[in-house]
């Protein structure tokens, strides 16, 4: 089995288990890959498009090709929208923006990966007065990323309630986006009115206020510890982290102009304006329209590349007065010279990227060389073994092995009390016996939730990982209070005869091969 070492953190929820289509002997009965895997977290079409890819590909290598696919979509969508706003050196500008900000936002094949193509598809077909595209647009929204299907509507609403005359023809092109609308939403209707009876309900706002995994130590940081950390934040917020780039850019445009200005086009108003009343609304609603954000991630960053292109001419007029020598130099130079610095320039990125920036971006995963004969080792064990051990170190398992693991820290979304209330006990559970100071609370884990083997890492025994909290909150505050002074750790002593299989700082002890309960 080959391991890639680097692949998009979120395809350890909504790849792992694809697997399942090539091997329905995979993950079994198991809780969180029925979750992972309903049409509530995983839209019916990125369910469809899977089935079908991974009868030809890996999984994570389908995911892959898919994200490739879609930023080179995305990328093609902007440029011809930036083309019809700023003509082509502003698209072009829009474009390479845009193909650096999807490569960190929104790659990995995921469901958000849609979201982009899906927006400026409809953004393109509302700019040509293509309403036999919007409407087929609404349909596939609705199968691949739902969230996005609510920016169109209310960009087309928006379009609607501004138009002063209504000819037979315009009401010939409502009648199409009311009908893919109405498509749409009875798609949707039949997801959401099925509930399995162990998901529970949604938590409310007022639950999520209360509970520690939504605060700004917990495991889905949802309210900052201020409101503008909260409003900054990828949850609760609009991501404004994302947008620092944009805003350089933005101003550096500005000043180029004479005098110093910013052309604002008609579409990025309507974005900004409808995403942020959705942005509102999702937070009046909470949690019933997903998370907020969800609403400006994609809008907010769509608006300011489109404010690049509209300003890239003006900003070349610019310069041209204020450089005319330096631009008439670079016109000069023969195309394969351009061609080449650029080429030179790409590959420049592509090394800088793979060798030092993949290790300092929160998305994306990357597996130590020590792990990487654990999981070949795992992906040996049958398939039907439950594997327990420290959260953080089974994120990797399911993706990487194959094999089911009781909890993890991927999986542990706390936005439905009957699913969360099962995973927030077996992570304290696990917590307890993974710090037990007596053997005999390690069996009683084992028996409990039969589980096969347990992976141990030595690193999460070290006094300053201990120390600076072993877990998201309310685990840590938990197993600081069962720790002794000095603590005495069971698994270390269960480790010298029950390990099965080392490498590094992992030990994997077996419960089922070797061994009986005291």
């Amino acid at each position: 089995m080959a391991v890639p070492r680097v692949f998009d953190d979120d395809a350890r929820q909504h790849v792992y288990w694809t697997y399942r289509f090539r091997d329905g002997e995979l993950f079994r009965d198991d809780l969180l890959t029925a979750f992972m895997s309903s049409p509530k977290v995983a839209p019916l079409g990125y369910q469809a498009l899977y089935f079908l890819g991974v009868q030809v590909f890996n999984p994570l290598l389908f995911s892959q090709l898919l994200s490739l696919a879609l930023a080179l979509l995305a990328t093609w969508l902007i440029f011809c929208l930036g083309c019809e706003i700023g003509g082509r050196q502003g698209g072009s500008l829009a474009a390479g923006g845009f193909l650096l900000y999807y490569l960190y936002a929104t790659g990995g094949g995921l469901p958000k990966s849609f979201a982009f193509p899906l927006l400026l598809a409809s953004l393109l077909s509302l700019e040509r007065r293509r309403y036999t595209g919007v409407a087929a647009l609404f349909v596939l929204q609705s199968l691949f990323y739902p969230p996005v299907l609510l920016n169109t509507a209310a960009l087309v609403a928006l379009r609607w309630g501004r138009q002063r005359r209504l000819w037979r023809q315009a009401w010939r092109q409502l009648a199409l986006c009311g009908l893919g609308l109405g498509l749409a939403g009875g798609l949707l209707l039949g997801v959401y009115a099925s509930h399995p009876a162990a998901f529970g309900r949604q938590i409310t706002a007022a639950e999520a206020r209360a509970m520690p995994e939504f605060s700004a130590q917990g495991r889905s940081a949802f309210y900052g510890d201020t409101l503008l950390q909260t409003l900054a934040n990828e949850r609760g917020g609009i991501g404004a982290s994302r947008l620092l780039g944009f805003a350089g850019l933005l101003l550096l445009l500005a000043l180029l102009q004479r005098p110093p200005r910013l052309r604002v086009p008609a579409v990025v108003g309507e974005l900004l304006l409808t995403s942020g009343v959705l942005f509102l609304l999702a937070h009046a609603l909470l949690f019933r329209l997903h998370l907020p954000s969800r609403y400006v991630l994609y809008t907010f960053p769509l608006a300011a590349l489109l404010l690049i292109a509209a300003n890239t001419p003006a900003a070349l007029a610019g310069m041209r007065q204020r450089w005319p020598g330096l631009l008439a130099r670079l016109a000069s130079r023969p195309p394969r010279w351009n061609i080449g610095w650029a080429l030179v320039a790409l590959l420049a990125f592509a090394y800088v990227q793979n060798r030092y920036l993949v290790h300092l971006d929160p998305l994306v995963v990357y597996v130590d060389r020590q792990a990487m004969p654990l999981y070949r080792y795992l992906h040996t064990l049958p398939k039907d073994v439950l594997i327990a051990g420290h959260p953080l170190d089974l994120d990797n398992v399911p993706l990487l092995a194959q094999r089911t693991v009781l909890v993890n820290r991927e999986t542990s979304l706390p936005y439905f009390t009957g699913y969360y209330g099962q995973v927030r006990q077996r992570l304290f559970d696990t917590l307890a016996a993974y710090y037990a100071a007596e053997e005999a609370e390690v069996w009683r884990f084992v028996k409990k939730y039969g589980i096969d083997y347990l992976l141990l890492n030595r690193e999460r025994f070290t006094p300053q990982f201990v120390r600076n909290g072993v877990y998201y909150e309310p685990f840590a505050s938990f197993v600081r209070q069962r720790l002794t002074e000095p603590p005495r750790f069971a698994l270390l002593a269960l480790a010298k005869t029950h390990t099965v299989y080392a490498v590094g700082p992992y030990r994997l002890l077996s419960f089922h091969r070797k061994g009986t309960p005291p």
